[in-house]
């Protein structure tokens, strides 16, 4: 039988994207990428990220900043706007914010141009 139209389908990558190794797994419901799980390089350590989508739209991430120690923790609405921003027990940067968007973006980017590259090569 064929999968469900709403099944998850996930594969793992490999990206330098951003000049930042890392391996990560996008996950699909039909064609919208819902969900990217990824295990960032950080010299002999690999550090965890989760970035959730709705659409186009980065809606949650919690994980490692893209520099330094601890966990971020951030919400989105869905115009974009910051419903929380936290760096362990503190407020999180703008730049920790920002960063942290365009490592969505590129992932996101990536993930899309992998999904299309593998589904019309069926």
């Amino acid at each position: 039988a064929p999968p469900a139209a709403d099944a998850e389908k996930s594969w793992q990558l490999t990206t330098n994207a951003g000049g930042i190794t890392s391996r990560y797994t996008p996950r699909f419901r039909g064609e919208s990428l819902v969900r990217i799980e990824e295990q960032r390089e950080r010299g002999a350590e690999s550090v965890p990220g989760s970035y959730t989508f709705q659409g186009a739209r980065l809606m949650r991430y919690e994980g490692a900043p893209l520099a330094g120690a601890g966990t971020l923790l951030l919400e989105f609405d869905l115009q974009g706007k910051v419903l929380t921003a936290r760096h362990d027990d503190a407020a999180a940067t703008q730049e920790q914010i920002s960063a942290i968007r365009t490592r969505a973006q590129l992932l996101r980017n990536h993930a899309l141009a992998q999904q299309v590259s593998r589904t019309h090569g069926k």
